[in-house]
């Protein structure tokens, strides 16, 4: 008989990951894994992602990742502009807290500019989530002129996913299980409108293990 574990598989599943193989103890310790009687197996969010990945490596327990459809890449900005020092201060600081933050600044200091430092320091396709199609418009434009690269579109009637990508927070939702294992990094714009209940789904649905919040409006009235 064999010594060695089975290996874990992970696959994504409609917003969620389905983790099998290895003992059951194993995916009941597993971060946000729970028994699903529905499908006779084991799940969790996607958001919890990255947080079994790190679990099964911290343990040196074998694993086949199947959710996972992006890879790593290089993105260089086409550009002589500058950072500003509150610009790099912000990618730096949220580079060391694992690439996973909110980044708060006032309406006209650059949180755009800011969120192209912090696609190219993560390394990783993108997806853009906006509150409106004129900002939806507005940041196509300005990455596919900073990046000089084909930049894909979800919403005011365009579907087109490539690894560079912008939608909207209605259109993220709608196609979550389109979308939620292609991206690494997710940027949200305006990200006070997450907390809602539909748009929570967004972030809870998406494997992406880096993140970034932009606004200059961190809190809610509710």
């Amino acid at each position: 008989m064999s010594q060695f574990p089975s290996p874990v598989r992970i696959r994504y599943e409609n917003a969620t990951i389905v983790v099998s193989g290895g003992d059951e103890e194993l995916l009941r310790s597993l971060p946000g894994v729970a028994f699903d009687p529905r499908s006779s197996g084991f799940r969790a969010e996607a958001g919890n992602y990255r947080a079994v990945m790190e679990t099964l490596v911290r343990l040196k327990h074998p694993f086949q990742d199947e959710a996972r459809l992006y890879e790593k890449l290089t993105w260089a900005i086409q550009s002589e502009r500058a950072p500003y020092p509150h610009q790099t201060e912000a990618v730096e600081t949220w580079a060391r807290h694992q690439m996973r933050g909110l980044v708060v600044l006032p309406t006209g200091t650059g949180k755009t500019f800011t969120a192209m430092l912090a696609i190219r320091h993560c390394g990783r396709p993108a997806l853009v989530v906006t509150p409106t199609i004129d900002l939806l418009n507005q940041w196509h434009w300005e990455l596919s002129q900073a990046f000089k690269t084909e930049v894909g579109m979800m919403g005011g009637g365009e579907y087109k996913l490539t690894n560079l990508t912008v939608t909207t927070y209605d259109s993220a939702y709608i196609h979550l299980d389109r979308w939620g294992n292609r991206f690494g990094l997710l940027i949200f714009d305006e990200c006070h409108h997450l907390p809602g209940p539909s748009y929570q789904i967004i972030s809870r649905g998406s494997i992406a293990p880096f993140r970034m919040g932009l606004t200059a409006t961190p809190e809610r009235a509710d």
